[in-house]
């Protein structure tokens, strides 16, 4: 879950992808899993690159879960952000939810 400030409405896009790639450098982004969704963020207000970056989800947050690794968003550039989640084992279906008050996204990745 990301919680964003202000009234913006993010515009999310979140899909799996075969490599976790930063936007423009092409880096590859250092993520456990076996199965990669990136999660595309635009229009909220999202921490500059200069400012430090929020934490990632800890190990002890994801125990038990399908989820291997959560990155925090990065970028910041002209509004738009990215984040990845690790996923364990497998592609599994899942879906996204923008949530009001506060703006929060949602991505549920389905355990079963």
């Amino acid at each position: 879950m990301w919680q964003f400030r202000g009234r913006g409405k993010p515009v999310v896009v979140v899909r799996y992808v075969d490599e976790p790639l930063a936007e423009g450098s092409g880096d590859r982004i250092d993520i456990r899993g076996e199965a990669y969704l990136q999660v595309d963020i635009s229009r909220v207000g999202i921490p500059p690159v200069d400012q430090p970056a929020p934490a990632n989800a800890s190990d002890e947050s994801l125990a038990g879960t399908v989820i291997a690794d959560a990155r925090a968003i990065a970028g910041g550039f002209e509004g738009y952000g990215q984040s990845w989640i690790g996923v364990r084992d497998r592609p599994r279906p899942f879906r996204v939810m923008v949530l009001k008050a506060p703006t929060r996204i949602v991505v549920d990745v389905y355990s079963g």
